[in-house]
């Protein structure tokens, strides 16, 4: 990847790299792959070593638009995520090498710069490549926002001249790393495939349509059809605000690829993210919530802040309601009283639906793993063969049985699982249980 010249654009270069690490197998974050393209800049044409590269923190701030105090030691933490990750390198004759890209960093606070090295096995695919290359311009990459529409973006630029590029499921899946997620086909081409076109469409000087071939009954190979696209010269990088926000979510503990789901795959509303965030540190500190992470995940998942229609317009029915009025009967407020629980129950049993449904469709084969020994437990053996086909568990059945509920009650956090606690916590409605209905709490 060297740097050949500019475009019109001060802030752009062209990278160059070898079509063996553009088909490669790694899975970086896309700021950990914007660090190798920010570091890339600084190869000159006609270099055939390494040397020690710099990335001035604030010059990584702009070039990114990121933005925050903790910047600093937010990138000692993304670099040694990044130094940790093995490149799979595989050739023409089958030949496979493994090595980290970066084997050195050294954060210089004063300063505010990083020193980088690049392993000296990167040198054949990064310097003075004569064959066997692809060249892009770094702002295409840069303004996107999700590691798999860039190596996408990579894959089909090898591709452009011939305007078609055709390869196999699986393959495309073991590039990214992508085996044992997103294993439903219908859910990998939204998550991967279709994103990428969008986000091409949107950003880069080339986009694609595709179509899809089967072996049997399963889609097992894609034909992308690659076309040109005239690109704004000034193309988008990263928002400013959502730079910062990812910054805040990390500083909460949750991890990068939740990350990237709830801001770059779901594009949760930021104003929202922040308001969680504020009450998961308010919670925190007056010793209400003890893991802030996972209380901070249960909020985003489940919407917490957006409250129902049903339950605004009671709250202004309320707001609203003037002395004046005459003081309903009780057999009127005990009918509203429960046609207002009625409504809750139909809006939580609405949330599980959604939770159950996003769980199993990040499913891996050993969650699937654990809910076949779950289910092995003599409880629940008048369960079983409702889920079972010839034998064994089939999981179109499995993903809609009252045992998948139970197996993902285990993985909720009360408040989600008990209706109650739901109703309290979300909307601020005390209940509680006689027999098998729920009751307004009296003051």
């Amino acid at each position: 990847m060297s740097v050949k010249g500019k475009t019109n654009s001060a802030n752009s270069s062209l990278i160059v790299k070898s079509n063996y690490l553009v088909n490669a197998r790694y899975s970086y974050t896309p700021l950990e792959m914007k660090i190798v393209y920010l570091m890339v800049r600084q190869i000159k044409p006609g270099d055939d070593v390494f040397t020690t590269y710099h990335l001035n923190i604030r010059e990584f701030q702009r070039d990114c638009n990121l933005s925050g105090n903790s910047l600093h030691e937010y990138m000692v933490k993304v670099l040694k995520r990044l130094m940790s990750k093995v490149i799979e390198v595989r050739d023409e004759n089958n030949n496979v090498e493994l090595f980290p890209l970066i084997t050195y960093s050294k954060h210089r606070s004063q300063e505010g710069t990083i020193a980088l090295t690049f392993v000296p096995q990167m040198q054949p695919h990064l310097l003075d490549l004569k064959e066997r290359f692809t060249s892009f311009y770094d702002a295409n990459v840069l303004a996107l926002n999700s590691q798999y529409s860039m190596r996408i973006y990579e894959m089909l630029k090898q591709y452009e001249t011939i305007g078609k590029r055709k390869i196999t499921v699986d393959n495309m899946r073991h590039m990214l790393m992508l085996e044992n997620k997103y294993e439903s086909y219908n859910l990998f081409k939204r998550k991967v495939i279709e994103k990428a076109r969008k986000d091409l469409d949107k950003h880069c000087d080339i986009g694609f349509t595709y179509q899809e071939f089967k072996t049997g009954r399963k889609i097992t190979s894609i034909e992308f059809y690659i076309h040109k696209r005239r690109v704004k010269e000034d193309t988008p990088k990263i928002d400013e605000q959502t730079g910062t926000l990812e910054l805040e979510l990390l500083d909460m503990g949750i991890t990068q690829a939740q990350v990237n789901k709830y801001l770059y795959d779901e594009k949760k509303d930021e104003k929202l993210l922040r308001e969680l965030i504020d009450e998961t540190k308010r919670r925190y500190e007056i010793g209400k919530v003890k893991n802030p992470a996972a209380y901070l995940v249960h909020l985003i998942e489940t919407d917490a802040s957006v409250k129902p229609k049903f339950v605004k317009e009671e709250e202004q029915k309320k707001a609203t309601k003037s002395k004046s009025e005459k003081p309903v009967s009780k057999v009127q407020d005990e009918k509203r009283q429960a046609q207002l629980i009625d409504k809750l129950l139909t809006a939580f049993k609405a949330v599980r639906k959604q939770y159950i449904k996003e769980q199993i469709a990040e499913f891996t084969e050993k969650d699937w793993e654990d809910f076949g020994n779950m289910i092995t437990d003599s409880k629940y053996a008048s369960l079983v063969s409702k889920v079972r086909k010839n034998g064994e568990v089939n999981r179109k059945l499995a993903e809609t049985s009252v045992l998948m509920t139970i197996f993902l009650s285990n993985r909720t956090l009360p408040e989600q699982d008990h209706f109650m606690d739901w109703a309290h916590k979300e909307h601020g409605y005390q209940l509680e249980a006689i027999g098998d209905d729920f009751v307004f709490k009296q003051a």
